[in-house]
Formats: structure tokens, C-alpha cells, sequence
């Protein structure tokens, strides 16, 4: 069993809500300014309490941009290099679907609900839902006061 806590991150709905743009020679949407900020409060909160932390993209990004563009994305564009290193940051298997690459990582390192976390708007099912987070699309992780309740005290 591995230390740290993990979090499987999605993109849509999580960090790019209603409230994003689209970016500059990208029709990508960007980044919700509010989420990011709250997802860097949350990477340092957990950082103080459990040390390690490994952000897992589940996004389905995943399938249009290279890991080393979103890695990119995440460290500088959005200013997340003061709280991660790029080796805190994997990709779930393209050859699997969300679920499933999620499902195997978990039994792989023996994850519990206690070491890690799903930021995710999709339902991914029952089997997942002790993990899950579900948020809202049109606001995401805007949320942050219930969003550091619930996954701080698991």
C-alpha cells in the first residue's frame, strides 16, 4: 500500500466550468481561474497532511493532448510548479476507459477512499462512489469550503 493520497483529476466540470473561456489559439476551453486557485489550496492541504500527493489525469484530454502538453499546462500555464513536480503527475492508460484505468490503479496500489480521492462531474458508478467527488459542470471545484470538508476529513 502505497503512502501519500491520490487524486484523479478531470478536467470538464471540475476545473473548466461555465465560468471558463476559451483559450487563445486553443478551442479548448480554459481553466476556471477560481477553480484552479481552489485546486492549489486543496494540493496544499493535503500536501501538509499526508506528504506525497499524485495527481492522476483521468480527463479525457488525455486522448487530444500529449502527456508532456498537459503536464505543461498544469505546471505553468496554471501556475502549479509551487505545489507539484511534473513526477507528481501520472495518466490514466489510454487503452483503457475512465473507469476502468481508475478501477486499476486502485486495486494496483491498494487504494482506500482514506488515500485518495475522484474530482469528476461523470457518475462513474457505485463501485467508484466511495471514492467519488462528484461535482457540478457549470461550477466545478468552486465549492471550496465543502470541498476541503469532505476530502480532508475521509
Amino acid at each position: 500500500m502505497d503512502t501519500g493520497f491520490t487524486v484523479f483529476l478531470d478536467f470538464d466540470g471540475v476545473l473548466v466550468t461555465k465560468y471558463s473561456t476559451e483559450s487563445l489559439g486553443n478551442s479548448e476551453p480554459r481553466f476556471d481561474p477560481e477553480c484552479v486557485e481552489n485546486f492549489k489550496h486543496i494540493i496544499e492541504r493535503l500536501k501538509a497532511k499526508y506528504g506525497e500527493i499524485t495527481i492522476i489525469v483521468a480527463s479525457n484530454w488525455r486522448f487530444n493532448l500529449n502527456e508532456g502538453t498537459i503536464t505543461e499546462l498544469l505546471l505553468e500555464q496554471y501556475e502549479l510548479d509551487n505545489y507539484l513536480t511534473a513526477a507528481n503527475i501520472t495518466f490514466l492508460d489510454r487503452l483503457h476507459s475512465k473507469i476502468e484505468g481508475i478501477m486499476s490503479v486502485i486495486n494496483e496500489k491498494r487504494l482506500t477512499p482514506s488515500q485518495s480521492v475522484i474530482l469528476d462531474d461523470e457518475y462513474l458508478g457505485e463501485e467508484l462512489a466511495a471514492y467519488q467527488i462528484r461535482t457540478r459542470s457549470e461550477d466545478g471545484i468552486r465549492d471550496l469550503e465543502s470541498l476541503e470538508l469532505i476530502i480532508l476529513n475521509r
